[in-house]
């Protein structure tokens, strides 16, 4: 099974997917509507892919002009997929992939000090989003204007941590996908379709 690019230089081409129930690929209608919230807040730069599966968000943003991204998954499996989407599609020099815990990966681009323009978060439901913001937060990798989305459960319930705020949020069936942006660098936006 695999799921295509959806839009930029790379758009139709297919990706291979990750076998089995452990992940859970964006649907295409989320990917699409994600990257649309983003027009406007986001126009290139570094991107992380914190829970990479099979690395579809991440090579997305690649492929609608991202200079560079660093995926993290904890699986060798998702590992060795995004590797050979990256191949593929000849995107590997614009790229680095990190094989370990998400925890660990905040912690060695903090010693990095690497800064990201956007941050993509699309974990397993049964964590707890809240957590995974404040980690985010505190690791500071997120640039001075930097996004973070986050993909969600449309029922879950999460709390924003401080030196965050959320800028637009949309529901899409039973998903839910929020845009944050450092307190600082609060963006200018009429909202729409806030949930």
């Amino acid at each position: 099974m695999g799921i295509r690019v959806l839009g930029g230089e790379h758009r139709s081409r297919v990706l291979k997917t990750l076998k089995g129930d452990d992940t859970r690929p964006t649907r295409s209608l989320v990917r699409e509507a994600s990257f649309n919230l983003l027009k406007g807040l986001y126009e290139g730069g570094r991107v992380l892919d914190l829970f990479a599966g099979s690395g579809a968000l991440g090579i997305e943003a690649l492929s609608r002009g991202a200079q560079h991204a660093v995926f993290c998954d904890n699986s060798r499996e998702a590992a060795r997929v995004i590797h050979e989407n990256l191949g593929l599609l000849r995107l590997t020099d614009q790229s680095t992939v990190l094989q370990m815990d998400w925890k660990l990966a905040l912690k060695r681009l903090t010693t990095q000090t690497e800064r990201f323009d956007l941050v993509l978060l699309d974990p397993p439901y049964v964590m707890d989003a809240g957590i995974i913001l404040k980690e985010v937060r505190f690791a500071d990798i997120l640039s001075k204007q930097g996004i973070i989305l986050l993909e969600q459960a449309a029922n879950t319930q999460f709390e924003c941590c401080a030196g965050l705020e959320t800028i637009k949020s949309k529901r899409y069936g039973d998903t839910a996908v929020y845009l944050f942006t450092r307190e600082e660098a609060s963006v200018e936006s009429d909202l729409p379709g806030q949930l």
